[in-house]
């Protein structure tokens, strides 16, 4: 069945606009956009976003079709993007509507430079929760003694100097008040059902440098054989009651001793007794029953998250991207956006004194493609 997702009121002074639809097909679900007036205040339009199942093939079609004769002024040709969109081509045009295909990255791009040059920063990007930087700052200031000791162990000495040291005195959440600068280039690093890296040199020149098959399907997929999860809003609800560290092995769990002037003494340090060790450690010789569900769909997502956030930050640095913006049908979800966050300042820390990355969320970044796509096809920028 649909659900509205959500809806934004845009002034129309950013843009004319023609009525008109555009779809998202990817691997799990399919998105759609469309203008509407509002009807309370001329100087406003509303972009509202509507989600189905891709199981609900026969209601997509059905709402289409009849959004699309409905259309008075706007284009008969309706845009469509994502994995699976040449699947529904030929269904859609059996009616009597053209449809034409967009590169989904092409839509990407284009929905990313609308917004970031034309609308407010604050109602459609998302910076990093105040909690997850206390969090990363604890994480941050164990790493640092552990470096430190490997700088000034015999056997490491003069092999880690790309490392940063921690600094207190640092305000992470500043890193984001500069909003107006030029972002270019950066990259879009895009989470659904897969993954996929965009380099955006300029506004739309842009080139698909990476991808990443542990993302959203991936999670769903593992954690459904794992927690019997009936479908992917249970598996978030369950990762949420739970605690990665019952199922994780972090260094508390380790027989460290702390007196030992090297890499495995300073894990044992107070600062680090949450680090993370082994993804999955405990569960050697176990079986599923002797873990919760909830601790179970806690460690996948700590698992793909942590590769996710890896993965953009070794590419954005690889690129000489200095801004990463994270975006797709994953991030709709608080819970995802703070583990993500978190994973990202931790393993950006090496990497201080070579680069320093900031990320944020694009906010209805799961529409992406399907903004995209309508803007293409339906807006007359002023």
């Amino acid at each position: 069945m649909a659900q509205v997702s959500n809806y934004v009121r845009i002034p129309r002074k950013h843009f004319q606009y023609e009525e008109g639809i555009s779809f998202d097909i990817g691997g799990s679900l399919i998105k759609y956009a469309c203008f509407e007036d509002d009807v309370q205040d001329p100087d406003i339009i509303v972009l509202r976003f509507l989600i189905f199942d891709k199981e609900d093939y026969k209601e997509v079609m059905e709402n289409i079709v009849e959004f699309a004769k409905n259309i008075k002024n706007g284009p008969k040709e309706l845009i469509a993007t994502g994995v699976g969109s040449k699947d529904f081509q030929m269904a859609i045009q059996k009616s009597g509507i053209d449809i034409k295909i967009n590169s989904e990255f092409a839509c990407f791009v284009e929905a990313f430079t609308y917004f970031w040059r034309c609308l407010p920063h604050e109602d459609f990007f998302l910076n990093p929760e105040k909690e997850v930087l206390e969090e990363c700052h604890k994480l941050m200031k164990g790493f640092s003694m552990t470096v430190e000791n490997l700088r000034t162990s015999s056997q490491s000495e003069g092999k880690v100097d790309m490392y940063a040291a921690y600094d207190p005195d640092r305000n992470y959440s500043a890193d984001f008040d500069d909003a107006e600068e030029d972002v270019f280039p950066c990259l879009i690093a895009m989470f659904g059902s897969g993954a996929g890296m965009i380099k955006v040199d300029e506004e739309r020149r842009y080139q698909l440098v990476d991808f990443e098959n542990a993302s959203g399907k991936a999670f769903y997929g593992i954690g459904s054989l794992l927690t019997k999860a009936k479908d992917y809003e249970e598996l978030i609800k369950l990762a949420t009651n739970g605690n990665a560290n019952h199922v994780d092995q972090v260094a508390k769990d380790l027989m460290l001793d702390v007196s030992s002037k090297d890499i495995y003494g300073s894990l044992g340090e107070q600062d680090n007794q949450d680090m993370l060790v082994f993804s999955f450690g405990k569960a050697v010789n176990q079986r599923i029953d002797d873990f919760e569900r909830r601790d179970l769909a806690a460690a996948i997502l700590n698992f793909i998250t942590y590769h996710m956030a890896e993965t953009a930050i070794n590419v954005a640095c690889f690129h000489k991207c200095k801004r990463v913006f994270f975006c797709g049908g994953m991030f709709e979800d608080q819970l995802v956006r703070d583990y993500t966050s978190k994973w990202f300042f931790f393993k950006q820390q090496p990497m201080v004194k070579l680069m320093s990355i900031k990320h944020q969320f694009i906010k209805y970044g799961g529409f992406l493609g399907a903004i995209g796509g309508l803007i293409k096809a339906t807006i007359k920028h002023l």
